[in-house]
């Protein structure tokens, strides 16, 4: 719900609730609607929110009570989009593209209203004779009962010397299916979501869906995720601890990539001594070695050493002489004289 407030409406309001130490001790989501800013004299703003949770809760004033209470802006989650010239609350969608969601429900209509008639298109029919009221009426009996209605819709009619004259269009002329997914795609360019997650066929996919979900994260996601990360480390954690603490969302299961790529970059960093055999096995499910195996025990490749330093180990050299000659271990090969 507060993502939705925030997408379609331009705000969302969190309330916090803090304990004695003026730490949270709860979070209250209140409805767009339910809550009205506006700014004091010394430049604050305060939000002036409703909801039946504030019962018995202490907010801002602790002399409030009821369930209105004027929130100060640090006890206020307030993410916003779409703030134009400065105002202090943000616009969404419904005002910035209220037209694109305009035509979409009213190709919906229509497509709604033409599948439920049958399928049938509008128009009138023609006798090559003047006919009476109740003939008239007996060949509009016998169309209806052979074209009315979705179970009916196309079977043939017999009826001599009449004409049907259509007046209307039909579902083709109308491209309703065209015109549901033009609105459908501006929809989702409005949404900054990617026509697969819709399940609409599309010529600009990406190779793999590992990309399609990384493109996905830093092309919507990132814009809410961010937001909502520098609002919430901004009012919920103290000075103190945010050099220790912070507010971050984790995509690490979104992007996750295949079978494959994912066993070569664990040999890399097991290879080079970023992580143990055993986090390995533990991130992929497998079984966790024990540590009499070496499972918590990081590895590097035993051609690599520190150069310099008492801890040098020589590579390919023996100890060297007092002359500070280096000498190899086996005399080198020397290469043949060409003739």
């Amino acid at each position: 719900m507060c993502i939705d407030d925030l997408i379609m409406n331009g705000n969302a309001y969190i309330v916090i609730i803090r304990d004695d130490s003026g730490m949270p001790s709860e979070f209250i989501y209140v409805s767009y609607n339910s809550v009205s800013v506006y700014e004091n004299e010394e430049g604050d703003l305060i939000y002036n929110a409703t909801h039946k949770m504030f019962k018995n809760k202490t907010t801002s004033d602790s002399k409030e009570t009821g369930f209105t209470r004027n929130i100060h802006f640090e006890d206020m989650i307030h993410l916003k989009k779409n703030v134009i010239n400065g105002e202090i609350t943000g616009r969404g969608l419904i005002y910035t593209a209220s037209e694109v969601f305009g035509l979409a429900l009213a190709a919906q209509e229509t497509a709604a209203r033409t599948f439920n008639n049958g399928a049938a298109m509008p128009g009138f029919i023609k006798t090559d004779e003047p006919v009476d009221d109740e003939t008239a009426t007996l060949i509009k009996s016998r169309f209806m009962e052979s074209q009315g209605g979705v179970n009916r819709s196309g079977a043939p009619a017999v009826m001599s010397g009449t004409t049907f004259v259509k007046t209307g269009m039909s579902p083709a002329e109308l491209q309703l299916e065209n015109a549901r997914n033009q609105q459908t795609i501006e929809i989702a360019r409005m949404l900054r979501v990617p026509l697969y997650k819709l399940a609409v066929p599309s010529s600009s996919e990406t190779a793999t869906l590992e990309e399609q979900e990384i493109s996905y994260i830093h092309n919507t996601l990132n814009f809410y995720t961010t937001l909502i990360e520098e609002e919430f480390n901004r009012k919920i954690f103290l000075r103190s601890d945010m050099e220790k603490y912070r507010f971050h969302f984790d995509f690490t299961s979104i992007a996750i990539p295949d079978f494959q790529k994912r066993i070569s970059a664990w040999a890399m960093a097991h290879t080079n001594g970023f992580v143990t055999s055993g986090y390995v096995a533990a991130r992929e499910n497998f079984p966790i070695p024990s540590d009499d195996n070496g499972g918590n025990q990081y590895v590097v490749p035993v051609n690599q050493a520190v150069i310099s330093g008492d801890d040098s180990v020589p590579l390919g050299l023996s100890n060297h002489d007092g002359d500070k000659t280096p000498v190899h271990d086996t005399p080198m090969k020397q290469a043949e004289e060409v003739q």
